[in-house]
């Protein structure tokens, strides 16, 4: 989020969420199993993703839940190691 308001080349209180946030929005369900989030989450190039149930925010699952969890899941985001 950092980088994105620096490139704009403004304060952060002058920036709108929409003018730096990913889009389309990328989420899971919690039920959704954690290999499925990673590789969703590799295949669409993205380190955070949130996770809705009914329609509202229950969490936000990142690579590093990931890799503290299940650490044999994140090869796919670094393929051929």
């Amino acid at each position: 989020m950092a980088i994105k308001v620096i490139m704009k080349d403004k304060k952060a209180s002058e920036i709108k969420a929409k003018e730096i946030m990913s889009s389309p929005l990328i989420t899971i369900g919690p039920e959704a199993p954690l290999e499925k989030a990673c590789e969703l989450m590799a295949k669409k190039g993205i380190r955070r993703m949130p996770v809705l149930e009914n329609d509202e925010l229950v969490g936000i699952i990142s690579v590093r839940n990931i890799l503290t969890r299940a650490p044999k899941h994140v090869r796919k985001f670094y393929p051929g190691e």
